[in-house]
């Protein structure tokens, strides 16, 4: 048989890209997204291999399939280092939401701490006297003329005598146009004393009208400086070196469990973090969340417990954008029926995103039976990242070298900052 040599043969990566940057019209074809497809790589990805190409080009080496990926995999641009690196590396099977897709993020370049405000509310510059407070045991019933509250409000109380009156409350009724109840941490004195007064952070200051020449109210903001922290949270698989060359698709099935890993206990922090010894404070454990427990038995207990939740957000300002839930209870919900035993399914349970209340639903297995969190994600808190997850190894880990193992080392640095924890509402079902 005769060979045929004349046929193009394929150029390697490294010569495409050479290629594709050294045609002129480049940016153009860029912009209008012509001739590109046989680029496609994210723009993370490009601007790695841009910067192996470049490393190689310094060193006077060629830009080979090879070397673009032994360059890809040093920890030093320099030189090419026995501990790899690949950064940024993502699981590539399909998955569901989790907390993370609720959440903003912002990078924090350096430093394992920062600082961020917790927004305590913001009411006008002139507090509102109080004539008196009396409790019955933890139900305190403030007295002021006119005081302008509605149900759900946020009010900031200080100055009284017997220090359980005072703090941040959310106003629980309004029975009359001057007075107004809250509920306090533990039964106190029936009557307190003192100079008492408080503000309604939830009529967003002191904007009034104004008339033409005359002065302007005066608002005042009452934030907390939180000190934020980053959480490093890891772990290592070991490996023959044999069996990452032997067992096809071995590699790309510890990346893939490695990043759960992570992500699990991520998303684990984000609800039940302690906060202690410099680690993050879930959403489920911070102070200043609202709480609210399923007050009727039953199906239509469970569905109106979600509405509510709702709207108690609401009277704090917030946007509920999703709640989060146990499948188990997912499971309750989605088969509740009524007396007649017709179906209550909500809409989203015909396949598509899962939703009660036009609220959409994530499931997780890291948030206990019986809890639901609901909240403003966006506006609530958000997450700090300051190292994505990423997979490093070496063979030279204790024995490793000796046994011909691989350690694999996955991990990522982040914290979360709860700057509205009131646009968060823990929910509890009794039945």
């Amino acid at each position: 048989s005769v060979v045929d040599d004349s046929a193009p043969k394929a150029k390697s990566f490294g010569g495409q890209v050479t290629d594709w940057l050294s045609d002129p019209n480049i940016r153009e074809r860029a912009k209008s997204g012509r001739q590109t497809a046989r680029m496609a790589l994210a723009g993370a990805t490009l601007r790695n291999h841009l910067s192996a190409i470049e490393t190689l080009k310094a060193l006077n080496m060629p830009a080979t399939d090879e070397n673009v990926q032994k360059t890809l995999l040093t920890s030093d641009a320099t030189n090419f280092a026995r501990v790899e690196r690949f950064p940024n590396v993502l699981p590539l099977h399909g998955r569901k939401r989790v907390m993370r897709d609720l959440l903003p993020s912002r990078n924090l370049g350096v430093g394992s701490a920062w600082e961020y405000l917790e927004y305590m509310g913001s009411g006008p510059d002139t507090a509102v006297s109080v004539t008196s407070i009396t409790s019955v045991t933890t139900v305190a019933t403030l007295t002021a003329t006119a005081h302008g509250c509605r149900v759900g409000d946020r009010i900031y109380v200080s100055g009284a005598t017997e220090a359980g009156y005072n703090g941040y409350f959310f106003v629980v009724s309004v029975p009359t146009a001057d007075t107004l109840t809250y509920t306090i941490d533990a039964a106190t004195a029936d009557t307190t004393t003192g100079t008492i007064v408080f503000r309604n952070l939830s009529i967003w200051a002191g904007a009034a009208t104004v008339a033409e020449n005359n002065a302007k109210p005066e608002s005042k903001l009452l934030p907390r400086t939180v000190t934020g922290v980053i959480e490093l949270i890891a772990h290592i698989f070991r490996v023959s070196k044999q069996a990452l060359d032997d067992v096809i698709g071995l590699q790309s099935d510890i990346n893939t469990m490695g990043i759960r890993g992570l992500a699990e206990l991520e998303e684990y922090k984000f609800l039940y973090g302690t906060g202690a010894a410099s680690t993050i404070t879930g959403l489920l454990v911070a102070t200043g969340t609202q709480s609210y427990s399923q007050a009727v038995n039953g199906a239509v207990g469970r569905f109106s417990m979600l509405r509510h939740g709702m709207t108690l957000l609401e009277n704090v300002g917030a946007m509920p954008s999703a709640c989060v839930m146990n499948p188990n209870d997912h499971e309750t919900f989605e088969t509740s029926v009524g007396l007649d035993d017709h179906w209550l399914l909500p809409a989203g349970s015909d396949g598509g995103t899962s939703s009660f209340w036009r609220c959409p639903c994530v499931v997780t297995r890291s948030i206990a039976p019986g809890t639901i969190l609901m909240g403003d994600f966006q506006e609530g808190a958000y997450i700090v990242d300051r190292e994505s997850p990423n997979v490093s190894f070496a063979d030279q880990d204790g024995d490793d070298f000796k046994y011909n193992r691989l350690a694999i080392r996955f991990e990522e640095r982040l914290g979360l900052a709860i700057p509205r924890p009131e646009f968060f509402i823990e929910l509890s079902l009794t039945s």
